[in-house]
């Protein structure tokens, strides 16, 4: 029996662990929308999230309309429109 519950345990974090990396590198939709601009406008935080979303933040006039849409929901505050 402890040693299911271990193994539960574990398994337990290493899936919050993968669920934790996945939010950090964004979903599928917002990836495809924002490569091209982290690339152009924010190559060197590359490979670091955290700085690669302050960055797109930092430059969000720069950013194309659907990374926009990600990254400032507020559409007062974006930049560009359709």
């Amino acid at each position: 029996m402890f040693g299911r519950m271990t193994c539960l345990a574990a398994a337990l974090a290493i899936a919050s662990t993968t669920v934790a990396f996945a939010d950090a590198r964004g979903t599928k939709s917002q990836q495809d929308a924002c490569q091209a601009d982290v690339f152009k406008v924010c190559n060197d935080a590359v490979p670091d999230e955290k700085q690669i979303v302050e960055c797109l933040n930092k430059n969000l006039a720069k950013l194309s309309f659907k990374c926009q849409l990600l990254i400032e929901p507020d559409p007062a505050k974006r930049t560009k429109e359709f």
